[in-house]
């Protein structure tokens, strides 16, 4: 571990060479605008993209690309760092995906809140992540120069468009197009003339039983292709796998035995999603325990990570100790108003939060990803032992720890991309708030437009996030006797292969072995919506061979027009058929 000066010798080389934010506009007004609007965009369409699918695409690169976008039609001068503003906004309101598990959990388990409450405790746990990261910059990516993958790739995205306008261009005309095909599609899918089907299913049956039963097919959507482009080969061939463990071979042992009657997506999927749910939590609790180096350095870390002045440079640590304290009583206040949580468990959770938001940090930072579901399900496990019967407590003080480690890992990410650009960390800090702000009240109405339409955990939107929080709640609650017959064994089968899985993707032979997350989720989403992303993924290995270069350029465009342009429209439709237009 390097030594505090030599750190600062590191920042103050940093101050002296690379930074810009004292010669450039960059906290700018039509930088928060933009970025608020680009944010609201993506924060909607994750929350339809999250309760569809289970994943919740990052933001950053294409939230630069749109911001950059929108700046210059503007027809007015923008710097480089006010487009690193835009995209903070709203990379940090496209950060709040774990509203597509909690809540969905929570109404799985039958409690109701109202949105402010939500709204309430949602903002408070999200602004106390941005501070837990803020002391972990000084150590992660000045001294340790943890590589932050999607942050550089962002930076050189900014750059590259910055250096070229042309390019940056052409990746909105992609953008565009992609997405008004995709618009295309949904509206004559869903609304007027239905020109298009939802879904093709796969003719004839196994054991008796129709694929139509079996939902085995493709469902005719853009946004699943565009998903399955952005996850790329190994997780469309995961769920491939899972597709054909859930309902090519459980699903018909389970009607012909007699331990399921009924051949249907609801009936089947309660049974499934318990092996689901036993892999995809012992592959998070696995890679945390293999990362056991990642968590002592991130101990040895804390121990030197600090706020510096460096002339106004850093957020300012009064600010930040003062707004830790505050929130932190404004959460134990809300929790126990709200979920009648004692306070004792709060004092606990908080401290437990910034640990594993810690970790979440540093394992986001060398391996771009950010392991918020596992975080969380520690937790849960940690209040299951601490209050047992309480399916609430397990769920909202996973959520904690899930809502923290969701939005220090955005604020790190966009910081690495704000260092290699030169920009100020004390004024992204203050974007991300207000990229929070954004996130928030933009993802609780979309969420409640999508449940007053669909059943949440139904064919039309299986949240396959909440059903492993609330499956997991179930059995810390419960224990055993809350699953259905016989699936205690495949919670055991899942269990043991979710560590195995995870233990082969740790080797050298890593190609070889399918992604457990994968495989689980295909085991909880109908097969439709599965295979409609395993396309996604195999287009991905079409063009990469026929147009490699096109598609380096151009792919994250393509991808994000399909996903955005099915999510807006979808949303679009819905507003329409509610207040009756047709």
């Amino acid at each position: 571990m390097k030594p505090a000066a030599d750190i600062d010798n590191e920042g103050k080389k940093w101050t002296e060479t690379r930074y810009r934010g004292n010669s450039m506009p960059e906290f700018t007004m039509k930088a928060l605008i933009t970025g608020s609007m680009v944010g609201a965009l993506l924060m909607g369409s994750n929350v339809y993209v999250g309760l569809k699918t289970g994943f919740t695409p990052g933001g950053s690169i294409l939230a630069a690309i749109l911001s950059f976008i929108i700046l210059r039609s503007l027809k007015t001068n923008f710097s480089i760092l006010e487009n690193n503003i835009a995209q903070t906004v709203a990379s940090a309101a496209a950060s709040i995906g774990i509203i597509v598990a909690i809540l969905p959990a929570l109404i799985m388990l039958g409690h109701e809140f109202s949105m402010y409450q939500i709204f309430l405790w949602l903002l408070s746990v999200c602004f106390l992540g941005v501070l837990f990261a803020v002391p972990l910059r000084r150590q992660t990516i000045v001294a340790d120069q943890l590589p932050f993958p999607s942050g550089t790739a962002c930076a050189t995205t900014i750059t590259a468009m910055h250096a070229d306008e042309k390019d940056a261009i052409k990746k909105g005309r992609v953008l565009g197009l992609s997405g008004a095909f995709a618009a295309v599609v949904i509206w004559l899918r869903d609304a007027i003339p239905q020109l298009i089907p939802a879904n093709t299913f796969i003719p004839g049956k196994i054991s008796g039983i129709g694929f139509n039963q079996l939902m085995v097919g493709i469902n005719w959507s853009p946004l699943f292709v565009g998903v399955g482009m952005l996850i790329g080969p190994r997780i469309g061939l995961s769920l491939f796998l899972g597709v054909i463990a859930a309902w090519g071979i459980l699903s018909p042992i389970l009607v012909v035995n007699g331990i399921i009657e009924t051949a249907s997506y609801p009936a089947l999927r309660g049974w499934t999603m318990w092996p689901a749910i036993g892999m995809m939590v012992a592959a998070g609790i696995t890679t945390i325990i293999i990362k056991w180096r990642i968590i002592v350095q991130t101990f040895r870390s804390m121990r030197s990570a600090s706020l510096t002045s460096s002339g106004g440079l850093e957020f300012p640590f009064s600010l930040w100790l003062a707004g830790v304290i505050l929130l932190s009583i404004i959460v134990s206040v809300l929790m126990q108003s709200f979920f009648q949580i004692p306070v004792w468990m709060t004092i606990l959770v908080i401290p437990l939060a910034f640990i594993l938001t810690s970790v979440a940090v540093r394992t986001y930072g060398e391996t771009d990803i950010n392991p918020v579901a596992p975080m969380g399900w520690t937790t849960q496990i940690t209040f299951g032992a601490l209050a047992p019967g309480i399916t609430l407590t397990n769920v909202i003080g996973g959520g904690v720890t899930g809502a923290t480690s969701s939005s220090a890992g955005d604020i790190m990410g966009d910081l690495k991309t704000g260092y290699l650009l030169g920009a100020t960390p004390r004024r992204q800090t203050y974007a991300q708030f207000i990229g929070v702000i954004v996130g928030i009240c933009v993802a609780l109405p979309v969420f409640s437009l999508l449940t007053s339409v669909y059943t949440v955990g139904g064919a039309e939107l299986p949240a396959p996030a909440g059903v492993s929080w609330s499956g997991l709640a179930s059995v810390l609650a419960e224990g055993f006797k809350a699953l259905p017959p016989h699936s205690a064994n495949g919670v055991y089968a899942g269990i043991a292969l979710g560590v195995l899985l995870t233990l082969g993707s740790n080797t050298k032979m890593k190609g070889f072995f399918p992604s457990p997350i994968g495989i689980g989720i295909a085991m909880i989403l109908p097969a439709r919506f599965s295979l409609a992303i395993v396309l996604g993924s195999i287009i991905v290995v079409v063009i990469k061979k026929v147009a490699p270069g096109w598609w380096g350029n151009y792919s994250m465009s393509l991808a994000s027009g399909l996903i955005a342009g099915e999510a807006v429209f979808a949303l679009i439709i819905i507003v329409l058929r509610t207040t009756g237009v047709f």
